[in-house]
């Protein structure tokens, strides 16, 4: 197994490393677990939502292996900028999350 402090140099002293982790964290950044979720509960088959979870759960153990060797806390930890669009990216995805309760009944059920 790689030690932490190897893994730390090959960000530090390999560009191509480095950019190929920035690249995971960038398209990792764009996932949401939570929306995944959502969507599958409303349009995918019931005998489908294991193969979903395990997805998301391989997901977030990527995401937390990717963190760990990056020694960030967060996703694109070291690219402090917002663009707009994800601002109200983030504001529709708080409304939508507060109205999912009413939202949801008015989707059919299996």
């Amino acid at each position: 197994m790689v030690k932490q402090s190897e893994l730390e140099a090959m960000c530090r002293d390999w560009p191509f490393f480095s950019t190929r982790l920035g690249m995971l964290e960038m398209v990792f950044s764009k996932a949401d677990l939570w929306l995944a979720d959502y969507y599958d509960q409303r349009l995918v088959a019931k005998t489908l939502w294991p193969l979903g979870k395990e997805l998301r759960d391989l997901l977030e153990e990527d995401i937390k292996v990717v963190l760990a060797i990056a020694n960030d806390s967060h996703l694109m930890a070291d690219l402090p900028w917002d663009c707009g669009v994800h601002s109200v990216k983030k504001c529709l995805y708080r409304s939508f999350k507060r109205v999912a309760g009413g939202v949801a009944a008015s989707f059919p059920s299996d």
